[in-house]
């Protein structure tokens, strides 16, 4: 138990997060390699100790496009990107409010100058 403990410590942050990304989407270390044609023994034994090369960390972010180049690499943010559409319909949905918001309060000013305007040729 003491060994593993050893060996997990000395992982590359890169391949844990690697390892952190195969468990969340719930594929094998198998396919995941397939996929990416990364060698096996980099994500076993003492090959989780070494770092991994830019060309495989390409491979990755190319085949699982979900993945965030920055989480893989820093570990900061978010593990999954989020999907661009998604991205555009929240920028999209802003404006709209932002337009909508402009669109109230200008009918709330012609009212009220209508109203004055009433008012000055009632007098």
């Amino acid at each position: 138990m003491e060994h593993n403990k050893k060996v997990m410590e000395k992982i590359s942050p890169i391949k844990k997060r690697i390892l952190q990304f195969i468990e969340n989407i719930g594929i094998t270390k198998v396919v995941f390699c397939e996929k990416t044609s990364i060698s096996y023994a980099n994500l076993k034994g003492k090959g989780l100790q070494s770092e991994i090369g830019g060309e495989q960390i390409g491979k990755i972010l190319s085949v699982y496009q979900q993945i965030s180049a920055e989480w893989l690499l820093t570990g900061k943010g978010e593990m999954l990107r989020q999907p661009v559409s998604t991205a555009q319909e929240v920028a999209y949905e802003d404006k709209y409010r932002a337009l909508l918001e402009r669109h109230v309060a200008l009918q709330e000013e012609h009212i009220a100058l209508q109203r004055q305007l009433a008012a000055l040729l009632e007098e």
